[in-house]
């Protein structure tokens, strides 16, 4: 594992441009908000603990297709002001689904199925997204499962990895992988949703 993040870092600190490092596309202000909030719900979860699943597949789903801008920034907005006061976890959803759907159960939200499966779906979305050996994969997941700051992350490369770059530099490679790396979850994670939900409608 550690061969692997060492060679990723030395892709990123070899970048020359953020194209390099993969095909990107543009997220709103809207889009890019709703995914962070989603990935840093991720990483409040399962930060330190090893494990690269995100549950609750089913919510984001019911979340995410259907809702205009102005519906997902709400809920975005709630999401955050709810972790800012300490919420997490399963009490953070409980407490966004009474302000925001108070009239419908905490089953209507998530449906049936297991925190394995939902884990599964998870887990396949991000696999889909990037390569086995992506540097914007690495390095985006340690963002976001522990809880570290694109500075941080920018003086480690700076330090072990990329001395003959200044700090700047640095900051801009690591910001190159967020971007990247949020937009990719994104764009494949609502495309699965959509696809998923317009075949249950056939059915």
């Amino acid at each position: 594992m550690r061969t692997v993040q060492d060679k990723s870092w030395q892709t990123l600190a070899c970048a020359p441009r953020r194209s390099y490092l993969g095909k990107y596309q543009r997220l709103t202000p809207p889009q890019n908000r709703w995914v962070r909030s989603l990935l840093n719900h991720w990483g409040s979860f399962y930060g330190g603990s090893g494990t690269e699943h995100l549950s609750g597949g089913s919510m984001w789903s019911q979340l995410m297709t259907g809702w205009s801008c102005e519906q997902q920034e709400k809920i975005t907005t709630v999401l955050v002001g709810l972790r800012e006061i300490g919420y997490q976890g399963d009490t953070l959803l409980i407490m966004a689904k009474k302000i925001l759907w108070p009239k419908k159960t905490l089953g209507d939200l998530i449906g049936n199925a297991g925190d394995e499966e939902e884990a599964a779906f998870m887990e396949r979305i991000v696999l889909q997204s990037f390569s086995k050996d992506s540097p914007v994969y690495e390095i985006g997941r340690d963002y976001y499962t522990w809880n570290k700051s694109i500075a941080d992350m920018a003086r480690w490369l700076n330090y072990k990895h990329a001395p003959f770059l200044t700090e700047k530099q640095c900051i801009d490679r690591v910001r190159w992988c967020m971007e990247l790396f949020n937009s990719a979850v994104y764009f494949t994670l609502f495309d699965e949703l959509c696809r998923e939900n317009a075949e249950s409608s056939k059915k």
